[in-house]
């Protein structure tokens, strides 16, 4: 239920050798006219759409567990931000 618990969680993940922290959310899997698509920023200022998938998990409770990660791998000292931005079409 999307009214319980904790919408979205972080975690570190491994690729190609290098580390990236991976962003879990989840979404109602039976909302065809909404789009939610995570976007990352360094600055909060400038957001892109540049994330990879990671996994997309259906849930028997009708949702969906989405993974992404930022196509950047962590750095030291670099800030990363998300947010999901959230479309409903009319």
């Amino acid at each position: 239920d999307l009214n319980n618990g904790v919408l979205w969680t972080t975690h570190p993940v491994t690729a190609d050798g290098n580390q990236f922290v991976a962003f879990t959310y989840q979404v109602r899997t039976s909302l065809p006219d909404v789009s939610v698509v995570p976007e990352i920023s360094t600055d909060l200022v400038t957001w892109k759409r540049s994330t990879t998938p990671v996994s997309r998990i259906v849930q028997p409770d009708g949702t969906t567990l989405i993974t992404v990660r930022p196509s950047a791998p962590i750095a030291p000292g670099r800030k990363i931000f998300v947010r999901l931005f959230v479309t409903s079409a009319p």
